[in-house]
């Protein structure tokens, strides 16, 4: 992959954007294949974003204080005239973000994406940063399972991160990490959700850990939906793909 994209669909039709979570490695889209595979049969071109290989490359570079900025000079291209960006994660929370630097695209999807990182999500990260500023990766991924499950559950096969054992591609994982975990705990989306002028769904997991109703970017109102996934930890394209692709789909359709 020349560029940290992946293109699925028509090319040349409408674009839809999805920004990819924290990952030790990209996984072609795996991560979001639910959606993905419903955007491209509904006639969307799909952008599938590897954000943590750019938000590295840019932290390495300018400095987390330029990373958002310098996020959407990379996007400005690939999703111009962009009908829906939506993100996971981390890139929920930068398709929130980016409202500000992309003002026409008339739809934000943001799944399991913190508007904010309030203290409860800052204590339940704090572990996992510590085995990453250790070079802890296989604690980390551990953790981060642990993290993603649903609340009181062990983490299944669906929460845990596959990771290849190839020479450099350790320490290449932990700074990856590193630096949307890090970029993360500075982002604060409630300015530009509450001046976003389209449509926004966020999605959380009524289980989730992490990214919960409580530190969403913004509250449900007029052009703002916020759906639980009932039973669902952070990853609800995969702990309840049916229920959460109903929701999109229904507000796909508004």
């Amino acid at each position: 992959m020349s560029e940290p994209w992946l293109l699925l669909g028509d090319g040349e039709a409408a674009r839809a954007v999805i920004l990819g979570p924290v990952s030790p490695s990209f996984d072609d889209g795996a991560f979001c294949s639910v959606l993905s595979d419903a955007l491209v049969g509904r006639g969307f071109g799909v952008l599938i974003v590897d954000t943590p290989a750019i938000v590295e490359s840019l932290a390495s570079a300018r400095g987390l204080a330029h990373v958002v900025e310098g996020l959407a000079e990379r996007l400005r291209g690939p999703a111009s005239g962009a009908s829906l960006l939506a993100g996971y994660a981390l890139g929920g929370t930068l398709a929130v973000k980016l409202a500000r630097y992309l003002p026409q695209v008339p739809r934000i999807l943001s799944i399991s994406g913190p508007g904010f990182v309030d203290a409860a999500l800052r204590r339940g990260l704090a572990p996992l940063m510590s085995a990453l500023e250790a070079g802890q990766l296989g604690h980390a991924l551990r953790l981060l399972a642990e993290s993603v499950a649903p609340l009181g559950q062990a983490p299944g096969a669906q929460h845990r991160d596959a990771f290849g054992s190839e020479s450099g591609l350790g320490e290449l994982a932990v700074r990856r990490m590193l630096a949307g975990f890090r970029l993360l705990f500075e982002l604060d989306a409630r300015a530009e959700a509450a001046s976003y002028e389209g449509e926004l769904l966020g999605l959380v997991g009524e289980l989730s850990q992490l990214a919960t109703a409580e530190n969403q970017a913004f509250t449900p109102g007029p052009h703002r939906r916020l759906v639980s996934v009932p039973g669902a930890g952070m990853r609800v394209l995969r702990d309840d793909p049916e229920f959460a692709m109903r929701a999109i789909e229904a507000w796909l359709e508004t």
